[in-house]
This record gives structure tokens, sequence and C-alpha cells, in this order.
């Protein structure tokens, strides 16, 4: 048995759940291999004062899947529709037999995705407004012409990821729309219950009533973990480069089609408290300083500083392995350690090492408090705001 995994938008949390044993960081301390969560939620209250943006969600998690039909109740209304973006050679039932490791055939997680389409099934709830429907379709082809899903995906057992993907989306202005078909349904996340995995996207109200990005920008940063999950054979390690890299992206896919992201106001708050010892960051249980992802973030943009500071690389170039080529790398590894060395030409631990030359401050904001990496620091690691995710994912 081993710990339940969880990756997404701000602070992962798993709760007990009475069927399948969903791990606390707190609690439960052990979890069926069967059971499988990628999560993403706030790890505070972000809302900001009147004016500025807000980027909090609710805690995530899901207790069990209903068996029974999934009609939608009389009264609700949904909309479901599929989206494709990329093919695989073939549509058998690709299930290991249980305790067998995944193996990937014939598939080529850098190649362009050939053959049969990978499909996002859409089920958007009528709480959100007609806007976000519309930027929804537009970023997931977006979304799919720049950084298409492998074709490896197709070799993973259904329970780690399948065609079609079910999308929910709704408003926190209202309860879960789907109690029967997805109970406990809550946050945004790409989550599971053993026998598949489907994606959440429970859009925080106060994100349209402050007029939040985020309410965008969580697409780009769920869809990016199905990119992870196909191009990496389900190889999602370690956290911070999991939902740094999550985060990093979905801040480059707002600054690239609105003009505007977090990087503008340097990701603050980045928490000082994963300096000493960033390896805390390496397990979703060591996550409580993260508030929303940001020092994760800051990780990988100080890794990306790193490798143009000492290998001479362009920006664009360690963008590239640290979003893309590294999760290629891992498919059929079992180190993300030794992935990391031969991929960035540096190791983990000597890594770790180069951010505890970053200063640290007491934050200046009267909203937040606590020490923070130093503003003149972290501006040294902001990607160019000229920067676009085409240039990356070519």
């Amino acid at each position: 048995m081993h710990a339940v995994g969880v990756y997404g938008w701000g602070r992962a949390v798993a709760k007990c759940a009475t069927v399948l044993m969903l791990v606390m960081a707190t609690g439960c301390a052990e979890v069926s291999d069967e059971t499988s969560i990628i999560a993403s939620e706030s790890s505070e209250d972000t809302t900001q004062p009147e004016g500025e943006s807000t980027t909090s969600e609710k805690t995530s998690s899901v207790e069990s899947e209903s068996s029974e039909d999934t009609t939608q109740p009389e009264g609700e209304s949904t909309t479901s529709e599929k989206t494709s973006s990329v093919e695989s050679e073939s549509s058998e039932d690709k299930t290991q037999p249980e305790g067998e490791s995944t193996t990937v055939e014939d598939c080529d997680p850098y190649g362009a995705p050939t053959g049969q389409l990978f499909e996002f099934d859409q089920n958007i709830d009528e709480s959100l407004p007609e806007e976000w429907r519309i930027e929804f379709n537009k970023a997931m082809g977006q979304l799919q012409a720049l950084a298409p899903i492998s074709d490896c995906v197709f070799n993973l057992p259904k329970k780690s990821m399948s065609s079609p993907l079910s999308v929910y989306a709704w408003s926190s202005d209202v309860s879960n729309p789907w109690p029967e078909e997805r109970p406990g349904l809550s946050g945004a996340c790409i989550c599971g219950d053993g026998s598949g995995r489907w994606m959440a996207l429970e859009i925080n109200a106060d994100e349209f009533k402050f007029d939040s990005l985020h309410r965008y920008a969580v697409i780009a940063h769920e869809y990016f973990h199905v990119f992870q999950i196909a191009r990496s054979g389900d190889q999602m390690m370690p956290v911070w480069l999991v939902e740094g890299g999550a985060k990093t992206f979905e801040e480059l896919f707002t600054q690239t089609y609105y003009g505007a992201s977090e990087f503008d106001n340097g990701l603050f708050p980045v928490t000082a408290r994963g300096l000493d010892d960033p390896s805390v960051f390496e397990q979703y249980v060591n996550v409580e300083g993260d508030r929303n992802y940001n020092f994760s973030s800051f990780m990988v943009l100080a890794l990306i500083n790193e490798l143009v500071e000492s290998q001479g690389l362009s920006e664009t170039e360690a963008l590239k392995l640290v979003l893309s080529d590294y999760w290629g790398n891992l498919q059929g590894r079992s180190s993300w350690e030794d992935v990391f060395s031969e991929t960035f030409g540096i190791s983990s631990k000597d890594f770790y090492v180069v951010l505890q030359d970053f200063q640290t401050e007491e934050s200046k904001e009267s909203w937040y408090s606590g020490e923070v990496v130093s503003s003149e620091d972290v501006s040294k690691v902001m990607p160019d705001p000229e920067l676009e995710l085409k240039d990356i994912f070519s």
C-alpha cells in the first residue's frame, strides 16, 4: 500500500473518505494502490481587497465514484460536448493486470501524436456564465494546438487516464451539480477513484467579481497535468516540479493570451519557508508553506535561471527542458532524481543549495504577513514578459 498522490493548482489536501481511504497529511497513513487523486486547491483564503485579483480555490478530493446512471437529475442543467486534442494508434483496453507496471510501446513522448483522438467530454453547468463557456472552449483549442496530449497516454491503464476524459465545470455559488455521478466533487483537480480519472473545475465566484484571470488560468493548469501524465507515463515526481510546472504554465498561458499574469506582481507571496530545505516540497504532505504553489513555481523559475546562467541556454531552451523534455524523459524510469540530473546537468541536491543564496525579507503587503523571498531576488527569475507559449512548445 502507498500514500495517494495529489497534484494540482493551489495547496493539495487529501481527505479521508469512508470508502476510498484517502490519505491526509495529518491522518490516514495508507491508501489502496487503486486510489489516486490529482487535486488543486488554495492553501488559504486568497481573496484580495477590492480591485486586486483573487486566486483562491476550495479543497478538493473525491470520495467515491458512482456506478449508477449518470443522467442529470431533472431540473439541473449541464452541457456535454467533446473536444479532440491528439491522436493515438490504439483504441484497445490498455488496462494492466493488477501488480504489473505500465509499459510504453510504439509511442514517442516527444513526437507529434498520430491516430486515435484523445477527447475531453465537457460537462459545463449553467451556473457558469456564457462568457466563461466561450473562453473555456477557446482555451482548450489553444492548449491542444500548443501542447497536444502524447500518444503514450493510450498505453496507460484506464485507471490512470483514458479518453474521453470527463470535465466537470461549475461555479462555487452552487453545490456540486453531479451528486450522484460524482459525489463529493469540489475544487479544481484531475481526480480519480481507482477506476478512472476526471477533471473538476469549480470556479470561485469571487473570480468573476474581481475579474481574476485565474478563472481561465486554472483550465491551463489542469490541462497541463494531463500533458504531464501522458508524457511521463504517470511518473509525477517531484511535487514542486509537477505543481510548479503547472503553475508556471498557467501564468505563461494568461501572459500569452490575456496580456497579464501573476508574474507581473512577482508571484507574491513567495514564502521563505522552503529555502532552507526545499526537499520538503518533493511530497504533497509538506506543501503547507507553498501558498497557491507560488514557491514551487519560484523553484521552477530559479531552475530555469540556473540553466541559463550556468549552461548558457536561452530562456526558451531552458523552459522547454523543464516544461516538456523532463516529462518525456521520465517514461519508463523509476528514479526521478536520475532523470533530473541527466536532463538538467545538475543534481536536485545541488540545485537546492543554489536556492539558499536567495535573500528574504518581511512582507511589505498589509494583507499578508510573514517572511518571503525578497522581491529583488524574485524579480531576477521572472520570465521575459514578451515570452509566449508557442516559443516553448513548437
